[in-house]
């Protein structure tokens, strides 16, 4: 009887435990992607702000099907990225896989430009 009870009370522990950290995880926001456009060759550092970010929570970025490098996420949460390269005039999602397997989807969230191209007059 005593065995059943250690057993039911390392059970509880572990999923006491569990439902803690995924509370802790689901304060995780986007409020800000600046710039929200750059060079279709990629390379241009972009900021992604929000809150429950943290290095070791970050798996990859991807920007639309292109995986970006590692990002480096600062003691504020902001995240820093370089984009890949993309094709001109397209607008991509941005994704931020999380360790859990889990996903950020930020929808049109930044479009490629060719920064050498002549803007209309207007």
């Amino acid at each position: 009887m005593s065995r059943s009870v250690v057993v039911l009370s390392v059970l509880l522990l572990v999923v006491v435990g569990l439902s803690a950290c995924t509370e802790k995880q689901e304060g995780i926001s986007v409020s800000n992607i600046h710039p929200r456009r750059g060079p279709y060759m990629g390379g241009d550092p972009v900021t992604i702000s929000g809150t429950g970010f943290s290095a070791t929570l970050i798996d990859s970025i991807h920007f639309g099907k292109n995986k970006a490098r590692p990002p480096v996420v600062k003691e504020n949460g902001d995240i820093i990225v370089e984009p890949p390269a993309g094709q001109v005039n397209e607008t991509v999602d941005i994704e931020i896989i999380l360790n859990d397997a889990r996903a950020v989807k930020i929808p049109n969230a930044y479009t490629y430009i060719d920064p050498t191209a002549k803007t209309p007059a207007k």
